[in-house]
């Protein structure tokens, strides 16, 4: 003690003599009494600590949600600052760097699994909830249940996807709705069927009828005009409805009378009438079909291609000599007229006539299904192009 004590007057005695005076320091101590504000907060036991801080902190630099949970862990391990440090090193590290930049994202829909009525705001009071009478260790295991399938379906490292079970089907929807860019509301159902699937708890064949009409659910919506927007309030509670049962999937979608899971019949008259070129799984759509001619590993390149016009969007006159302004407007952001190619190949092709255009395709060697139109199409015309006549039998 009196060593501490010597080495601080020590220090003070230096720092009196070598920096300032002793007056300076005087001003200094009374213009930080005289002008701070030292703030004590109580708060009762109806009240989170962590919400406060957050709130209190929101006007700052906002603490992020891995930020609050990691301290709601650990703070359970405050009396041991070892044990805590080595669980940290050795659970809560691995999860956080698989995941990355995402592992703020991952609580939301983790929450949702066993609480449909988590919200944002309350997510913090639910995991609290959860895990009061738990160690900090079972918290950790169990906050890492789904975080292989949430790693699968949205890295851009596709691998991850195809090996997260061992039914090569599944994996293979799952990347899907990763390449898709499935949006997060799904996340909480497939969870839930995947965690079923591992655990026997469903068969294989329900998995694999499930993450297929989550696809088809939102392909068609796509092609509906429908934005993915109000599906949270479907997907919450599906797993719940369904206990993983596929037959009942549509139904419950159906009786929701806000969201539409469209028919066979809409589906077929959305492809051939709909505007496809703009919507969010375009190229998701666009590569798809193409895998049925080439290898699916095309689908990786989605980054790198670009949707061609083969009626351009704005009309050369060449083109108006064929199409009028109305048929014009009907066809070109159909699929019929949307086909796949390289940005460079794209901006070489720019507004060609048919004939030229046709030849150009024919050279093409990564998107089989732009060759095989040009080869299959002997013009395009109102007469010839529309319908999606290539895509719906």
């Amino acid at each position: 003690m009196r060593e501490t004590r010597s080495r601080r007057l020590f220090a003070h005695e230096s720092f009196k003599d070598k920096l300032f005076q002793e007056e300076v320091a005087v001003d200094i101590v009374r213009t930080l009494l005289e002008k701070s504000a030292f703030v004590q907060i109580v708060l009762g036991d109806e009240h989170d600590a962590h919400q406060v801080f957050d709130s209190l902190n929101s006007q700052g630099v906002r603490l992020e949600n891995k930020d609050l949970i990691r301290n709601l862990v650990f703070q359970k391990l405050s009396e041991t600052p070892e044990r805590a440090q080595a669980l940290y090193q050795s659970h809560w590290i691995p999860p956080e760097e698989s995941l990355g930049e995402r592992f703020d994202e991952y609580f939301f829909p983790f929450a949702l699994v066993f609480r449909p009525s988590t919200t944002k705001s309350n997510l913090l009071s639910a995991l609290k909830e959860k895990w009061k009478d738990l160690q900090a260790f079972v918290i950790i295991e169990d906050l890492k249940v789904h975080v292989a399938t949430y790693n699968a379906v949205s890295s851009v490292d596709l691998a991850i996807a195809r090996s997260l079970t061992a039914i090569p089907e599944v994996n293979q929807y799952v990347e899907r709705l990763n390449r898709m860019n499935a949006p997060s509301s799904v996340y909480p159902f497939l969870f839930r069927v995947i965690q079923a699937l591992k655990a026997e708890a469903i068969p294989p064949q329900w998995a694999v009828a499930n993450l297929r009409l989550i696809e088809s659910f939102l392909v068609r919506r796509a092609f509906a005009g429908f934005e993915p927007t109000g599906l949270h309030a479907v997907f919450k509670n599906l797993w719940t409805e369904t206990h993983g049962d596929p037959d009942m999937l549509i139904q419950i979608i159906d009786e929701n009378p806000t969201v539409q899971f469209p028919s066979d019949v809409e589906f077929v008259e959305f492809v051939k009438t709909r505007p496809l070129y703009g919507r969010r799984l375009a190229t998701y759509i666009v590569l798809e079909y193409g895998a049925a001619y080439v290898p699916v590993t095309l689908c990786r390149k989605a980054r790198a291609i670009s949707l061609d016009h083969v009626l351009p969007q704005e009309m050369t006159d060449s083109w108006r000599q064929v199409f009028g302004d109305y048929e014009h407007a009907e066809l070109v952001h159909t699929w019929a007229n949307i086909v796949p190619l390289s940005l460079k190949a794209n901006i070489e092709k720019g507004r060609k006539d048919w004939t030229a255009c046709a030849q150009f395709f024919k050279t093409e060697t990564i998107y089989k299904t732009t060759k095989r139109l040009a080869e299959e199409s002997e013009d395009w015309t109102p007469e010839t192009a529309p319908g999606a006549r290539r895509f719906v039998k």
